[in-house]
């Protein structure tokens, strides 16, 4: 009978043991997991913060009409037979030169556009749309989408003029239309959109110190 008692008890000690043990290691593998997740959104914040920079440089490559003067002259033998001086209208002889000088820039454009749409999606993806680094560059998106368009109204507005057939006061409005579109779309020091990023990129890297607190708390992320 002592016998049996005794392999009742090992048995159950067994048992015990191997609760515990099993109780450990799940607990290892989750500290090991939100360890794991952590370093994760840790080094995405770490991108995403270095990559508002590469949207800075987006916007103002997009906005800097003299930028896409150094691959003008590629963009020039492009369309050997094209020469600005034989164009007489002056209307047209703008519109080809803004439509040269966005061409001379597009694949640079297209590159940072696309890191800023990656960046965006990554935001979303880890942390949905109530973020800031989310709101950063989804703001961006949408400017250089409102530069796009107003470039578009431009061209138009100089069409209009090139064709000609307008009253002295149609021509008027039209050649104001061109100066101030020409005003929103190209970059002057500290204009609004300048400042309006300069500020965003700011407001992020104060918070940067925050990243390195150990005891931060991941649903604090979303406050980002």
């Amino acid at each position: 009978m002592n016998i049996i008692c005794q392999i009742v008890i090992s048995a159950n000690k067994a048992e015990f043991i191997q609760a515990i043990c099993a109780v450990i290691v799940a607990v290892i593998a989750l500290v090991a997991l939100f360890s794991w997740r952590s370093q994760k959104r840790f080094e995405a914040v770490i991108e995403l913060l270095i990559n508002t920079h590469k949207a800075k440089e987006y916007m103002e490559l997009l906005r800097d009409q003299s930028a896409g003067i150094k691959g003008y002259a590629s963009a020039m033998s492009f369309r050997k037979t094209l020469n600005l001086k034989d164009i007489e209208n002056i209307y047209e002889r703008r519109m080809t030169e803004y439509q040269l000088v966005l061409e001379a820039k597009e694949p640079q454009l297209s590159e940072l556009y696309g890191i800023v749409l990656d960046m965006r999606t990554k935001a979303w993806v880890l942390f949905g749309k109530n973020n800031k680094f989310y709101r950063f560059y989804d703001e961006i998106i949408s400017m250089s989408m409102g530069i796009y368009f107003t470039h578009t109204a431009m061209i138009f507005t100089l069409e209009r003029l090139i064709k000609g057939g307008l009253s002295e006061e149609d021509i008027k409005i039209c050649q104001d239309q061109e100066y101030n579109f020409h005003d929103r779309i190209y970059r002057k020091p500290n204009d609004e959109i300048t400042k309006k990023i300069e500020e965003m990129i700011a407001k992020l890297e104060e918070e940067r110190p925050i990243f390195f607190w150990s005891d931060y708390e991941e649903d604090n992320y979303t406050n980002y």
